[in-house]
């Protein structure tokens, strides 16, 4: 299934500088990892709100769901935003049409 997520991280405030750089480091290596093993397929930043938009694949909502659970910050996020999501009908008759649609 497909989700696209969307969230906000809040950093506490109480670490300096050198805990933060840390904690985002290890959020970026299992980010790096999820990718590799098909979890996130896509992901971006919103420039308004500087919320994390995301393209997330998995076999039903548990796999999501202890995906997503993995990410080191993910205790910092806040305003979680899951929606399961499907191909919508125009994208289909376009593949069957040949015409190609632009990479997600």
């Amino acid at each position: 299934m497909l989700y696209i997520l969307q969230y906000w991280v809040r950093i506490p405030e109480h670490w300096d500088a050198e805990t933060e750089a840390q904690e985002r480091a290890k959020e970026a290596a299992r980010a790096k990892e999820l990718i590799a093993d098909g979890y996130v397929v896509r992901a971006w930043r919103s420039t308004a709100t500087q919320a994390t938009i995301s393209l997330w694949q998995a076999k039903d909502h548990d796999d999501l769901h202890e995906a997503f659970l993995s990410l080191p910050l993910h205790r910092y996020f806040f305003d979680v935003l899951v929606t399961p999501v499907v191909e919508h009908p125009v994208s289909l008759i376009a593949r069957e049409a040949g015409i190609e649609l632009p990479p997600v």
